[in-house]
């Protein structure tokens, strides 16, 4: 489900955002059980829901096993654009991408 910041009548349109954040989130787990890599996966899907591109989602291992920590920053940083093009206040002052430096 989403929540309009606009009323544009289209669930596709601009300015939409998921109703809610990840449900039932393991709090307390180890880095790298099962109940992690739930988590993680749970924010996908959430991150998804945002209509973040899927060439900016990161694999659940980029996080997991530290392999893509520049994969999961960019995920992170079109959250916030997104949430921000929906008029959410945002601190992040980013450009697109962060690559290797």
């Amino acid at each position: 489900e989403v929540v309009s910041t606009q009323s544009t009548g289209k669930d596709d349109a601009p300015g939409m955002l998921p109703k809610k954040a990840p449900q039932h989130v393991a709090l307390e787990c180890s880095a790298r059980s099962m109940e992690a890599r739930e988590n993680v996966m749970k924010f996908l899907t959430w991150a998804r829901e945002l209509r973040v591109p899927e060439s900016s989602i990161f694999s659940p291992d980029a996080l997991l096993k530290l392999k893509g920590k520049l994969n999961v920053v960019n995920t992170l940083l079109d959250v916030d654009r997104l949430a921000k093009d929906c008029g959410m206040a945002a601190d992040i002052d980013a450009p697109p991408k962060i690559a290797n430096a």
